[in-house]
């Protein structure tokens, strides 16, 4: 039941922004007008635009952002286990290579789910700014929860840790941005 309830909610979250879920009865096809009368009569059957406050965007969206990588997450660390593990599947058997699998999708799932959720929570929270900084404090804040079970300095250690790959990677230039007219610019026309 609960795997139903998260997978709707999904699917849901995948077709909608967070305006529909106050506002969703939406004309699915135009209203048919009359041959006979003239447009101007007829005003475009919309429904009011709906103002959320910015908490509860926020909310739906991290909420919504933190379950769909969970998943995502867990798929490719199930899948990426499955594939680097294939060994225990002809040693052991088909059952010990898919509980280790389950393990594995769990943590990845648990990891990705942090690094989003917490990304996005202070991505609003910043009034939508998303720069390095929000990256910066998101790894910061994923690396202290993956840690919290250890005690508070090993998860100051996991927050600096976290946070350093995140800098470091940023360094190297995994999360620069594209200019999408620069490919434009270089071809000559």
């Amino acid at each position: 039941m609960r795997l139903l309830l998260i997978f709707a909610l999904l699917c849901f979250s995948a077709t909608c922004s967070p305006t529909t879920f106050v506002s969703s009865r939406r004309p699915t096809h135009p209203t048919p007008r009359s041959r006979f009368s003239h447009p101007a009569l007829h005003k475009k059957n919309s429904p009011p635009e709906v103002k959320l406050h910015p908490v509860i965007v926020g909310t739906i969206d991290t909420t919504m952002s933190t379950i769909s990588s969970y998943f995502s997450s867990f798929v490719l660390g199930y899948t990426f286990s499955g594939v680097t593990g294939v060994k225990t599947l002809f040693k052991e058997g088909p059952k010990p290579f898919f509980a280790k699998n389950a393990v594995s999708g769990k943590s990845w799932g648990r990891l990705g789910s942090y690094f989003t959720g917490f990304h996005v929570a202070i991505k609003h929270l910043r009034g939508n700014v998303d720069d390095n900084n929000t990256r910066y404090a998101s790894a910061c804040c994923a690396g202290a929860a993956m840690a919290r079970d250890q005690g508070g300095k090993k998860m100051c250690e996991a927050c600096v840790t976290y946070a350093g790959f995140s800098y470091l990677f940023d360094g190297l230039g995994f999360f620069k941005e594209k200019d999408p007219m620069q490919d434009l610019k270089s071809q000559d026309i």
